[in-house]
């Protein structure tokens, strides 16, 4: 007989936060239990095509992981009383991001209504709606009801470190051992706060500002509320003609290109992102009567290395890219990855084409470094500056990180000028991960001169400046 963790039914009129959503819906409430069987008991007896279509969306972000998840996922099973199926092994996992999926967009339903008619259009997590069946419109109805008992986000209630309302249920639904064999790592409040504060973003809305591997939205979010709390003192750089438009114009794409863009491979981590940019501003969206008018969130679904697909306000350049691109070996890449974004690495530079390389794919190459030149080399104005955390070592090792250590777009393309590096391998900002994680801030248009402000952190966060090596 299948048993559940109990905990209290949710007290009416509470506040809505990351701490609350974790209690009510994390991994020791008994309905995230429940749902999570109900829906794993859909997929393996009426919806395999909905697991085939989730499993090559799966790959496209998750690449090779996908093959070294048997333990993680018999134990994920285990964690939530499913019964496993041979036939398909994928299943709890699907089942878990479907009600996670689920419920953020229940989430997003209850307090934006009518603002989006899907989270995330042809989402590989909505199958459930095919699906329906007593058992599932109970599970449906039961988070419907206990959504209900909230009141609103409050902003005043959130800090820089918890703005994010989903990054702890999240954290907790599925166990560290799994989101980082898959190369979870998210970024921390104030590490996404301190390349912000390094590049010079400000909240200014006349200046852009993407991440291009933006996961959850922890960058976005912090952004928004520097946009917020500009707007708040008045502080806007617009012209006269622009005064007279809702604030909300320069967030959701009405009149001009938006200036707070995210864009991500993952669409779990875009559809999260969009519920938490959509409820991050839904008290500033302005109403026609009483419908509520339709918005367009600027958070995509998009291998922003490649730049496909490639939404619309894009096209226009941005003044500030900030992000923590995902750390991924090229020997960990999938086949097609490697053959679709070899010509980009060819064309930075990144690794050369000679002898032992050039059948082994570049040396022990990251998709990090990639993503950093393809992003300022595709999105940045000459002149913008991009600030990155990556991993310490493209500063020292031979081979793997020599081309990076250019700063140049190419032979013929524009130079990179080193702002800062900060070296906070001592902070182990990820936790257990095995990483040197450092950051790094670039100018679009100059060359680099050293020798590089470089700044070495201690345990206690305290920056002291050191004169660096010439990185050649």
């Amino acid at each position: 007989m299948r048993t559940s963790p109990t905990h209290p039914r949710p007290t009416a009129e509470r506040p809505l936060t990351p701490s609350v959503l974790r209690h009510d819906f994390g991994a020791r409430a008994a309905v995230s239990h429940d749902v999570v069987r109900a829906l794993h008991d859909a997929i393996v007896s009426s919806q395999p095509a909905a697991l085939t279509h989730w499993k090559t969306s799966f790959g496209k972000w998750a690449g090779r992981a996908i093959d070294k998840l048997p333990r993680e996922l018999a134990k994920l099973a285990r964690r939530y009383g499913i019964a496993p199926v041979a036939a398909a092994p994928e299943a709890p996992l699907l089942a878990l991001q479907t009600y996670y999926a689920l419920l953020v967009t229940l989430i997003a339903r209850q307090f934006a209504p009518g603002r989006v008619d899907d989270l995330l259009p042809e989402s590989p997590f909505s199958w459930y709606a095919a699906a329906r069946s007593e058992q599932i419109d109970r599970q449906i109805a039961r988070l419907t009801d206990s959504i209900g008992t909230y009141q609103g986000p409050n902003s005043a209630l959130l800090t820089d470190d918890d703005c994010d309302l989903f990054k702890p249920l999240y954290q907790d639904l599925f166990p560290r051992s799994l989101r980082h064999q898959l190369g979870e790592y998210y970024t921390p409040g104030w590490l996404a706060r301190h390349v912000l504060d390094q590049v010079g973003y400000d909240g200014d809305p006349a200046q852009r500002l993407l991440d291009p591997a933006c996961g959850s939205g922890t960058f976005l979010l912090l952004a928004l509320r520097r946009w917020r709390r500009r707007e708040r003192s008045g502080q806007w750089t617009v012209d006269s003609e622009q005064s007279s438009i809702h604030h909300s114009s320069f967030i959701t794409h009405h009149s001009r290109p938006p200036p707070i863009v995210g864009l991500d491979l993952n669409p779990l981590a875009v559809l999260t992102a969009r519920a938490n940019y959509l409820l991050a501003i839904a008290d500033l969206l302005p109403e026609l009567g009483q419908v509520k008018v339709p918005v367009e969130i600027p958070v995509y679904l998009c291998n922003s290395i490649l730049g496909v697909p490639a939404p619309a306000c894009a096209a226009t350049p941005f003044d500030f890219i900030v992000g923590n691109p995902p750390w991924i070996a090229w020997d960990n890449l999938p086949d097609d990855d490697r053959q679709a974004t070899k010509p980009l690495w060819e064309r930075y530079g990144l690794f050369s084409l000679s002898g032992n390389e050039a059948r082994h794919g570049g040396g022990k190459k990251d998709l990090s470094m990639l993503m950093l030149y393809a992003a300022a080399d595709r999105y940045l104005r000459s002149g913008g500056r991009l600030g990155m955390v990556i991993t310490q070592t493209l500063f020292q090792t031979k081979g793997a990180g020599d081309g990076f250590r250019r700063f140049r777009l190419g032979p013929e393309g524009e130079p990179l000028k080193v702002l800062r590096v900060d070296d906070l391998a001592a902070l182990r900002p990820f936790g257990d991960a095995a990483n040197w994680t450092s950051t790094i801030v670039l100018e679009k248009g100059a060359v680099t001169q050293y020798p590089v402000p470089y700044f070495k952190w201690d345990e206690q966060r305290a920056a002291s400046g050191v004169e660096p090596a010439t990185f050649s």
